[in-house]
């Protein structure tokens, strides 16, 4: 096999540590390896094992301290980005040093290093800081200019900048950010989800605990952030309890926001909702096959600032997605673009009763279900994992060659 070069990834978190970042990244990371890529992870100690079956040519270096499951606070958050800062100065250069987006701010690691050292640069954008800051309701109002224009400068020193979506592309070019440097590849569906059997209805399958037999699951799975609304999705769980259809409803995660949810969900007296706080990996796809439906939801605020990794993982087990959220972004218009659920907008007035008329024709009309469950593998298709990874190899071997 060819040599392609050496790759330097720098994320806080990786496998067995939980994060979605850290799972793409892991899974990128093996897929460039079975191209030829030369691969090191810069990471947190988290664990300190190593993911089983992990390619010959990855090696993570984990430095002596840190766990994530935590989420770090601010001064933590600036901690990283120096230790990462320094500890990567000092390892041999890579020829390509690509930065994930934890910690915030992580854009700033690879700027420095191309000033510093002799490698060329690309920063992956999960999250796009420090945007994402005042939305998350982090005020800084004379240090969020600064670190603005520090990120302008930063994202213009790299050579290469990702982003999952053409809003996160847009929202770049608005700002100055050549073309040239910006790269749209969608993050894709869990690589996991392409060894199960998704024509089978696992709902009837007694073997998932998670499943309960012949009643239709719509189920929201992950953070419980800032940048996501619950109002309409709980107005909609409200009705479809005085339906007479058997739905149920599983609320999974953690977040600054999961407490007060289930307190006045639980004040309203609605026996059609389970509260499980976040699973660990080997439950965790158990509980996505058990979802009939899945949910996400986003405040129109973040378009663009974040993409939440459980619709393309819905997506993936051949489930309908309802988002919650504004229709110009980039998930929203490939859920409607293959017609894979439905996208909603929160801040209409009749979204609750837009989002329980969803959820009720899902559970009760047999054919729409079926057609929305084949367009949603459609879908996942059309930002699978072999796509994905031939795109970062082609834009790391264009990387190389400049």
């Amino acid at each position: 096999m060819i040599d392609k070069g050496h790759l330097l990834f720098i994320n806080r978190v990786f496998p067995p540590d939980s994060g979605a970042s850290g799972l793409r990244l892991m899974e990128l990371c093996q897929g460039l390896a079975a191209e030829g890529w030369k691969i090191s992870v810069l990471t947190n100690k988290g664990r300190g094992t190593a993911p089983a079956n992990l390619h010959k040519n990855i090696t993570l270096l984990r430095l002596p301290f840190g766990s994530d499951d935590k989420k770090p606070t601010l001064l933590q958050h600036i901690f990283w980005l120096k230790i990462f800062s320094l500890r990567a100065l000092f390892l041999p250069s890579a020829d390509i040093t690509i930065t994930v987006t934890d910690p915030p701010m992580s854009v700033l690691i690879t700027a420095w290093l191309s000033v510093f050292k002799k490698t060329k640069t690309v920063h992956w954008i999960h999250d796009l800081y420090p945007h994402l800051f005042p939305v998350m309701g982090i005020r800084l109002p004379f240090i969020q200019s600064i670190l603005q224009a520090y990120s302008h400068w930063a994202l213009r020193r790299h050579d290469r900048i990702v982003t999952l979506g053409d809003d996160t592309a847009s929202l770049l070019r608005s700002e100055g950010i050549p073309d040239s440097k910006i790269s749209v590849i969608p993050n894709w569906p869990d690589v996991s989800a392409a060894h199960i059997d998704k024509t089978k209805p696992t709902r009837h399958s007694s073997e998932n605990p998670f499943i309960l037999e012949g009643v239709f699951t719509v189920l929201y799975s992950g953070n419980f952030g800032h940048v996501h609304d619950f109002d309409a999705l709980i107005d909609a769980i409200k009705i479809v309890h005085q339906s007479p259809h058997p739905i149920r409803f599983i609320l999974a995660g953690d977040g600054i926001k999961f407490t007060a949810v289930r307190d006045k969900i639980e004040s309203m007296m609605l026996t059609n909702v389970h509260f499980i706080r976040a699973q660990p990996r080997d439950k965790f796809m158990d509980m996505l096959q058990a979802g009939d439906l899945h949910v996400a939801t986003m405040i129109p605020e973040s378009t663009g600032l974040v993409a939440p990794s459980k619709i393309n993982s819905a997506l993936g087990l051949a489930r309908p997605c309802i988002l919650i959220g504004s229709k110009k972004g980039s998930q929203a218009q490939l859920i409607e673009k293959f017609d894979a659920g439905r996208v909603i907008d929160p801040t209409d007035q009749h979204a609750k009763f837009q989002l329980a008329e969803a959820i009720i024709e899902y559970a009760t009309q047999s054919s729409l279900y079926q057609t929305a469950q084949d367009n949603a593998l459609k879908a996942a298709e059309s930002i699978s994992f072999d796509k994905g990874i031939a795109q970062f190899d082609a834009l790391l071997t264009d990387v190389m060659k400049h």
